[in-house]
């Protein structure tokens, strides 16, 4: 008995001294790989080989003939291989490549042939076809996940592999119906799924068909909120969501439409037809029992009316919000919306009283501090100077080293310009150029610095043609304003500024769509040596 066990621990140890070479062996062979140096690596494999059977070994040496270009070598090696074992699918498969490599695709389908056959599986297929994606040969990928849908009987098979081997080919069609099956099928890749019908959209040179098929999709599943999601998505992007719209007002009310309702409102509000818009809101309102998505689209319903141009109505459907929308964001934005809309409605005491009772009630907040903005400028309108400056200051305070706080200290720094206080209004915009955030605050702050520095040491007459058309500015006398910053650029005996004033003159024209002064300008600017040439 004890001659037995001292054998077999003789034979362990022998065991383990083995694998210990085979190991460090293969630690060389892998690094001569990296190296680049194969046929080193070809070397230590085939000695490994010799003495053992190791398929790790076998497959890294088959590969290093492969790399080294001996092909025939690879493939008597697996051959090899498959006669002691025809059941290795990752030697057939490794074969399956070689033989592609070669050329051989007559012999590289056989093997695969073999493979799915062996294994007729879900992975074996996906493995498959994958492997000629990456060879960059799809119709043969798309055949092998075809074939798997009919072997395993299951039409919705390898979706994904088969959208993006359609969307490849400009296949669009293929390529929607196929990631609307994969949308259905796995709810969790829904937002893959709508960036590339996104992409889809912007590519597609015929929408008519990818559009009615997205909404056959949501006919055929009217209670399937992520049918009507993608095509929603489709239609925004391909610029057609009026067409959607009018789809979606005709499914049943107990559709799930509130989602895409409001993001048709929100894009026709922004970027399309108002008209659309009230519809879209409309109906939202009519159809949700969510008391804060029908809130909000009673927001987006008062801007759709204020962009139509039915004021009356906005201004009617904002006080009715008023007084119905629960606490929090949506009173306050209702509020400064109301005030901000009666203000260009030329009511700036009934502006005033609608933002006054938001900043004076409301929690700080967006809307609270856009409401002591507008009511600065109101204030500065009117010539209110002291109270618009101190509604400027209340919001430098309350948001101190924030965008909002630099956007009312560059406003204080302005007003004092205005009024001719060049040393105080340098010491305001330290506030801004001292904290260095990167913003177009910082941007406009350095400038009226500039402004100040150059015209205070080389250019008072312009600097003081600046000051009275920034005043101008404030009181809403913007023509005027920009008449004293352009007849101060061609009349100041400085220059220091000119090119600046002139910049000044002529956006406030383009904004105001002055365009024949413009051109005279424009035309006295032709032979100026300055940038504002072109």
């Amino acid at each position: 008995m004890m001659s037995i066990a001292r054998t077999i621990v003789v034979l362990l140890l022998l065991s383990g001294g083995l694998l210990a070479q085979t190991s460090e062996a293969l630690r060389r062979g892998l690094k001569f790989e990296t190296e680049g140096n194969l046929e080193a690596a070809i070397s230590v494999y085939e000695d490994i080989l010799s003495t053992s059977r190791n398929t790790t070994v076998l497959y890294r040496l088959a590969s290093a003939y492969q790399s080294a270009g001996h092909l025939d070598k690879a493939i008597e090696l697996l051959d090899n291989r498959l006669k002691r074992s025809p059941r290795d699918v990752t030697a057939r498969n490794r074969l399956s490549d070689i033989y592609l490599a070669g050329g051989r695709t007559e012999e590289a389908e056989e093997q695969m042939r073999i493979i799915l056959k062996a294994n007729p599986n879900q992975g074996t297929y996906i493995s498959g076809g994958q492997r000629y994606e990456q060879m960059n040969q799809d119709e043969r990928a798309r055949d092998i996940y075809l074939q798997g849908r009919k072997v395993l009987k299951d039409p919705g098979l390898f979706s994904r592999e088969l959208a993006q081997i359609y969307e490849r080919a400009e296949q669009y069609l293929d390529a929607v119906i196929a990631y609307g099956t994969l949308a259905r099928q796995r709810p969790q890749f829904v937002s893959l799924v709508e960036s590339k019908l996104q992409t889809i959209a912007r590519q597609a040179t015929d929408q008519a068909p990818l559009f009615d098929q997205l909404l056959s999709d949501v006919k055929a599943a009217q209670r399937d909120s992520r049918a009507t999601r993608l095509f929603v998505t489709f239609a925004i992007e391909a610029g057609l969501s009026g067409e959607a719209l009018q789809e979606i007002l005709l499914l049943p009310l107990n559709a799930p439409t509130e989602g895409s309702l409001l993001r048709i409102g929100r894009e026709a509000l922004n970027y399309g037809d108002p008209g659309d818009a009230i519809s879209a809101f409309q109906a939202l309102v009519s159809r949700t029992r969510n008391a804060p998505l029908a809130e909000q689209a009673g927001v987006g319903l008062a801007m759709a009316f204020d962009r139509a141009g039915r004021l009356k109505d906005a201004v009617s459907y904002y006080k009715k919000l008023g007084s119905t929308a629960g606490a929090g964001g949506i009173r306050e934005e209702t509020a400064y919306r109301l005030g901000e809309l009666l203000w260009r409605m030329g009511q700036p005491d009934s502006a005033r009283t609608s933002l006054e009772a938001l900043v004076s009630g409301g929690q700080k907040s967006e809307w609270r501090t856009r409401s002591l903005d507008l009511l600065g400028d109101i204030r500065l309108r009117d010539g209110q100077t002291d109270l618009a400056e101190q509604a400027y200051l209340r919001i430098a305070m309350e948001h101190r080293n924030k965008e909002a706080g630099n956007r009312a200290i560059l406003k204080l720094a302005r007003l004092q310009t205005a009024n001719e206080d060049y040393g105080t209004a340098q010491q305001i915009l330290n506030g801004v150029l001292r904290g260095g955030l990167a913003s177009q605050t910082y941007n406009d702050a350095i400038e009226l610095s500039f402004m100040l520095e150059t015209g205070i040491d080389e250019d008072p007459v312009g600097l003081s043609g600046f000051s009275k058309g920034l005043k101008l500015e404030g009181i809403g006398e913007r023509s005027r304003a920009a008449e004293i910053y352009l007849n101060t650029a061609s009349k100041s005996p400085g220059k220091a500024l000119t090119e600046r004033l002139y910049k000044q003159g002529i956006e406030i024209l383009l904004e105001d769509a002055a365009f024949v002064q413009v051109e005279s300008w424009a035309r006295e600017l032709a032979d100026f040596d300055t940038s504002l040439q072109s």
